[in-house]
């Protein structure tokens, strides 16, 4: 701030005769968008005497140069305040839900690049000969808001829900988000006309930009299973 007051003192200087007022050759009215526009004055008016303050216009006499240097130094210095102590922007954050169908059947399918090195894993893990991508959706919300969404998976009559509330822990990225009160509900359909329910409900941490398996839920009258996978991301 001293160095801006310098730079501007040496323009007025150099650009203005004898005379705080002398050589006036431009008037210009700037709007103050985000800082005090009398904190802004305050701080120029010690090298510009004429500038004046109409509510959040900013009137700015001089000559052309000053002129300009002064609208630079406004904009420098129309910044939004900082939030007040023990307060934090509220951020919003993006779920990237995958619903894999876990089958007992073998099956032929291509699964996506990014979930290849996840279905190695489940298939560690679990006995499914195949699998495939059911859905991908994704939900954009508030920390600390519920977000809620239905949809219909794609060429089927199956519908399903997804509820949850994200909750953004502090510190520097990639944070972890937790995705409070997860509840998955699906009706699969098994045979023509019968459909069967499935849910997983929990709570989960995710780390920013890794892939989390969620949970499974197995599909009543089958031997297979439906697995949620999770990837946040968290917008400022």
């Amino acid at each position: 701030m001293k160095k801006l007051i310098l730079i501007l003192a040496a323009a007025m200087a150099y650009g203005q005769g004898p005379g705080p007022l002398a050589g006036f050759e431009a008037v210009r009215v700037i709007e103050v968008r985000n800082a005090d526009p009398e904190s802004i004055v305050n701080t120029l008016s010690a090298v510009m005497p004429g500038i004046s303050r109409n509510g959040r216009m900013l009137v700015v006499r001089g000559s052309e140069s000053v002129v300009t240097m002064i609208e630079d130094a406004v904009k420098k210095l129309d910044v939004a305040p900082p939030p007040p102590a023990g307060m934090q922007r509220v951020a919003n954050v993006e779920f990237t839900f995958q619903l894999l169908y876990g089958s007992a059947q073998e099956g032929s399918g291509t699964i996506p690049s990014d979930l290849e090195a996840t279905v190695r894993q489940l298939r560690a893990l679990f006995p499914y000969k195949n699998y495939r991508v059911l859905d991908t959706q994704v939900l954009r919300g508030r920390d600390g808001a519920a977000v809620e969404f239905s949809g219909t998976l794609p060429g089927s009559d199956a519908v399903y829900t997804l509820k949850y509330t994200p909750r953004v822990s502090p510190g520097a990225a990639p944070r972890s988000v937790r995705a409070q009160m997860l509840q998955f509900s699906a009706r699969m359909k098994v045979s023509p006309g019968q459909f069967v329910p499935t849910a997983i409900i929990t709570d989960v941490d995710a780390r920013e930009g890794q892939k989390t398996v969620v949970g499974k839920s197995n599909v009543t009258g089958t031997d297979d299973a439906i697995i949620l996978v999770l990837t946040v991301k968290v917008i400022e």
